[in-house]
């Protein structure tokens, strides 16, 4: 795990303890990527680190021209990682040398997503699909709003949020197949799972669309502030909430949500 004091700590998972920690030269502000005995952690201080999963030793840094607060993305021998510097970057895993670099229209602050040899990132007001071997922009669309979150690729489409919106286009070409709307900034990436899609909003709540349709189905409030996405597991939707007071601002808690009970009260009324 990362941490906002520039240091990489790896824990034991059963017991909690301590195993190694490495300091980097910036703040971490992403989650590190782990992948083939390595974990990859970008900084504030313009550098991509890998590191032995193992012992924590730098096996190499490389050096971007602008902070890299997003977690970096590995696929097929490749790590991609996008900057503010307006550049998406692929590195060659075991070398660490730079394969290519795109230049964006605007500075990527949200991590790329790689899914059958293309990358989708969106930033600014556009959504950009390349080629995941050599960066050429395969096609690019302009959504109804900022892009602040990373999109996902699910059932050939491909869905990204830009301020209150949902949008969703077909992950080959590009086309828009339907959008949706929260009414509110989205804050979180969109979760899929079993052909529904969840996300959170700045109104304190965890919405529910169909993946395929994009019809409204739920919202949900937490009555606190959500800066992060839902997590979904044995069918169980997890969020995570900070419901701080003047008292105690940082008090937070943890929501679990099963759909199938607000589906089944929603079918009575």
């Amino acid at each position: 795990m990362g941490s906002g004091v520039c240091y990489v700590y790896c824990l034991d998972a059963l017991s909690g303890g301590f195993i190694w920690k490495y300091q980097v030269g910036g703040l971490i502000q992403s989650i590190p990527t782990i992948a083939d005995g390595k974990v990859y952690v970008s900084s504030d201080d313009c550098y991509v680190y890998c590191l032995d999963a193992l012992s924590g030793d730098l096996i190499r840094k490389f050096q971007v021209a602008g902070l890299v607060q997003c977690s970096p993305v590995v696929a097929d021998g490749r790590v991609y990682v996008s900057s503010n510097d307006s550049h998406v970057y692929c590195l060659d895993a075991s070398l660490g040398q730079l394969v290519w670099r795109y230049w964006a229209e605007g500075i990527v602050d949200t991590s790329p997503v790689v899914a059958n040899g293309r990358v989708y990132v969106g930033y600014n007001y556009i959504f950009d699909c390349l080629n995941a071997s050599s960066g050429r922009s395969i096609w690019k669309y302009q959504p109804y709003g900022w892009i602040q979150t990373s999109s996902v690729i699910a059932y050939g489409k491909a869905y990204v949020a830009s301020n209150g919106d949902i949008n969703c286009y077909d992950a080959g070409s590009g086309a828009r197949i339907w959008v949706s709307n929260c009414d509110r900034v989205v804050r979180s990436s969109p979760i899929i799972a079993e052909g529904r899609i969840y996300t959170t909003a700045e109104d304190e709540s965890v919405y529910c669309f169909d993946a395929f349709s994009g019809t409204f189905l739920w919202e949900y409030p937490t009555g606190g502030s959500i800066l992060s996405s839902p997590a979904v597991a044995d069918g169980r939707v997890f969020i995570c909430f900070n419901e701080g007071s003047e008292i105690n601002p940082t008090s937070g808690s943890i929501c679990c949500i099963d759909p199938s009970l607000i589906d089944m009260v929603l079918h009575q009324a």
